[in-house]
Parts: C-alpha cells; sequence; structure tokens
C-alpha cells in the first residue's frame, strides 16, 4: 500500500490533525486469511517453547517440596510431683520435672519408607546370666540347646518336687499353680527358681537351658484338685496337669491322726475338692516332724503312713468343694487287661505309698502303655466313686511329652 500525503489544508488544533502516514485496511476478503496466518504462528511458538516451559515448573515444585519444615515445640506437662524423668531408666530415682526441650531443628527432607513391621519375640538367650545360668544341656538328659527361633516365658517359684529319674521337676508360681517341667539337671526341692520354659503337646513344659537358683524357700503356696486323701494317715496329694504332689496333713495345726481322722481338716476337703495350701519345704517340714517323730521312736511306734511327703501343709484352704476333673500323674504299677484298668502311683515324685485304679474307657487301645513308664491322665470320678479316665499322655521326659496323645480328651 502506498502513502498518500497529509492533507494539511482546512480546519486547524486537534481536528485538522493527522497521522504522518496512514494505511489503507485490508479488505473483508482478507481478513479470514490473515486470521488463520496469525493462528498458526502461535500453535508454532507454543509447540517450539512448551518443553522448555514444562522443565522450568518441575524445578519450581522441587524447590516449593524442599522447603524446610519446623517441630513444633513440646509442651511441658503439669508438675506430678516426685517420680522419674522421662527417658531415664526404670527404678532409677529421679525428680518428676520435665526437662525443657531442646531447640527445634529443621529436618533434612527424607524419602518416604515403607512401616516398619512390628517387633519379633526376643527367641531364648544362650547363656543370658539374667534368667539362665550354667553351661547348656545334653541331649542325653533329654535336655537340649533350643532350637533357633524358639521363644521361652520366664517363669519364677519354688522347686516343690523331683522325679525318681531325675528328668522332670514341678514348679510352684507365685500364686501356687503346679507346672511340670521337664528338664536334665533338676534343681533341689526347695529352691527359688527363675527358669525359661517351652510348653509341650501334653501340657507341660521344657527347659531349654539350665535353671537360675536363688536361694531356699521355707514356704511355699501350692494349689490344685485333691486327687488321693487319708485323713487318718494324714496324707493328701494335689494335681494339675503332668504334676501330682503329696502333701503330709500331720504338720496342720490341730491334726489329730487316726485317732480321729479328719480333726484339724477343714470341710469339705475330700477327692476331686479344688484347694489351696500353705506348705513347708523339704527340710523346714522335717523339722517340724522332729519331735514327733522322737516321740514314736521312743515308744517304738512308726510313723502312720510310713515316711511322710517333703511339703508339709500348716494351713489349707478350701476354694471349691464341687468335684472337679481330676489331673492325675504317675507311673504304672499294674495293668488288668481283664477289667480294663491300670493302677498308677498316687503322686509322681514317690513319696506317698499307695496307688489310684483308673478305668480305661471302652476300645481303647492299651498296647502302647508300659509298666513302669510315667503317664499323665486327665479323669473324672463316677457315681461310686470309680475313676474313669479322659485323656492320656506319655510323661517320663521330654521327648514323651512331646508326642501325641494315647487318649484324645
Amino acid at each position: 500500500m502506498a502513502a498518500e500525503p497529509v492533507n494539511r489544508s482546512g480546519g486547524g488544533g486537534i481536528r485538522g490533525w493527522r497521522f504522518p502516514v496512514r494505511y489503507r485496511l485490508p479488505g473483508k476478503k482478507d481478513l479470514a486469511a490473515y486470521g488463520l496466518m496469525a493462528l498458526a504462528f502461535g500453535l508454532m511458538v507454543g509447540i517450539a517453547i512448551g518443553p522448555a516451559l514444562s522443565t522450568v515448573s518441575s524445578a519450581a515444585q522441587v524447590i516449593a517440596g524442599a522447603a524446610p519444615t519446623t517441630t513444633a515445640p513440646v509442651s511441658k506437662p503439669p508438675d506430678s510431683g516426685p517420680g522419674i524423668e522421662l527417658g531415664s531408666p526404670a527404678g532409677a530415682g529421679q525428680s518428676g520435672a520435665v526437662s525443657d526441650p531442646a531447640p527445634a531443628v529443621d529436618p533434612a527432607p527424607t524419602p518416604v519408607s515403607s512401616p516398619v513391621p512390628a517387633a519379633a519375640p526376643v527367641s531364648v538367650p544362650e547363656g543370658d546370666p539374667g534368667i539362665y545360668a550354667g553351661d547348656e544341656s545334653d541331649d542325653a538328659t533329654g535336655d537340649d540347646v533350643p532350637d533357633e527361633g524358639d521363644t521361652a516365658s520366664t517363669l519364677t517359684g519354688v522347686v516343690t518336687g523331683v522325679t525318681e529319674s531325675g528328668t522332670s521337676y514341678a514348679v510352684a508360681d507365685p500364686a501356687g499353680n503346679l507346672l511340670a517341667i521337664h528338664a536334665g539337671n533338676p534343681p533341689e526341692v526347695g529352691a527359688r527358681v527363675a527358669v525359661g520354659i517351652l510348653p509341650l503337646l501334653n501340657g507341660t513344659f521344657h527347659q531349654p537351658l539350665k535353671a537360675k537358683s536363688a536361694g531356699k524357700a521355707k514356704k511355699t503356696t501350692v494349689r490344685g484338685v485333691v486327687t488321693w486323701i487319708d485323713p487318718a494317715a494324714g496324707r493328701m496329694v494335689l494335681s494339675a496337669r503332668g504334676v501330682s504332689l503329696g502333701l503330709d496333713l500331720s504338720t496342720v495345726p490341730g491334726f489329730s491322726g487316726p485317732d480321729a481322722p479328719g480333726a484339724g481338716l477343714p470341710e469339705g476337703l475330700k477327692l476331686g475338692s479344688y484347694v489351696t495350701a500353705e506348705a513347708r519345704v523339704g527340710p523346714a517340714a522335717e523339722e517340724a516332724l522332729g519331735d514327733a517323730d522322737e516321740a514314736n521312736d521312743a515308744a517304738g511306734e512308726s510313723e502312720p503312713g510310713g515316711t511322710p511327703p517333703r511339703m508339709g501343709a500348716v494351713s489349707i484352704e478350701v476354694l471349691s468343694a464341687d468335684p472337679s476333673p481330676l489331673e492325675l500323674n504317675g507311673s504304672i504299677l499294674a495293668i488288668d487287661r481283664t477289667a480294663g484298668t491300670v493302677s498308677l502311683a498316687a503322686d509322681s515324685f514317690g513319696e506317698v505309698d499307695d496307688s489310684i485304679e483308673v478305668k480305661l474307657p471302652a476300645g481303647f487301645d492299651r498296647k502302647p502303655m508300659r509298666k513302669g513308664r510315667i503317664y499323665s491322665v486327665a479323669a473324672k470320678v463316677l457315681r461310686g466313686g470309680t475313676i474313669r479316665a479322659t485323656g492320656i499322655w506319655s510323661n517320663g521326659n521330654r521327648q514323651e511329652a512331646g508326642r501325641e496323645a494315647l487318649l484324645e480328651p
């Protein structure tokens, strides 16, 4: 388009002013073409600079994400009086005041990790003096080194009996519950012990490492079901799974012996009663019988019922007089295949010179049972006083206690 000269003639001021150069606008037919050309040019520019703008945007996001964060200060709780300082060892004598928190430090950004799994149970330590003491036991004794991954619970209590074979013993926990433990080198009766135990299939326990002893106890509490009693002789057996413990009743204040059977004993003390008793342990019980023994010796009389058990009751409380299921444990003294019965030693430790006759259920295969072997028998008392087995397990040592039941309850 050719520029036309401005017409300066006529008019003055603003109304007579014109641009020095004037251009002709394109015709209407050409406007569409010009618009398409402008649009195409804009698209080409956008495609060319788009990736560069994306990179700049990502960098801005990273910079923004790395901005430091601040940790809110921990507020001080109200003073609750004397206590221990947070973070101090348990039992340490510290004041109850909580120290001021350290100044917050801006943490550096860290990548998000997966959640931490729950802590696995602690495996049995090897020779940890806090729970165990002594060397690892021998396989030959039926008491071996714990398998990898085994987890033991710590039991504290007083040893109440040791089997004649020396492969098992019983512990009364602080509540008096009796537990049977299989071990190659059992502690002495009366010892206070802390020992790690593992459960076995028949309801008893295995000791993977030697128990730690902490002196001797003079008394302990025992509780269980009465599975045998002779009030005239002053003898009783309390039982739990895998344990039948003999108790001497002649040490109970007021006990009168054969002249007045049952005198001085609580009402309801009978077969199937659930009772708790305070008992002297080992030599302490023997000392309590010293005067009576000397009197019997001087008169040429023997102790009624034979040698008394090493545990001597000084008090007895009947918790339930209703017949409870029985838990018997002892060696088989005789098997009557015709009558379908077995005679079981009255106690686990050979301290009660008597037996308990147990009726076996019809159809039970008695062939695996052997005379002289130790068995744990769950039973119930039928009308007429017959004791019938409802469950039978081998219980001579750890290996036997880990086998399936001979008779499932």
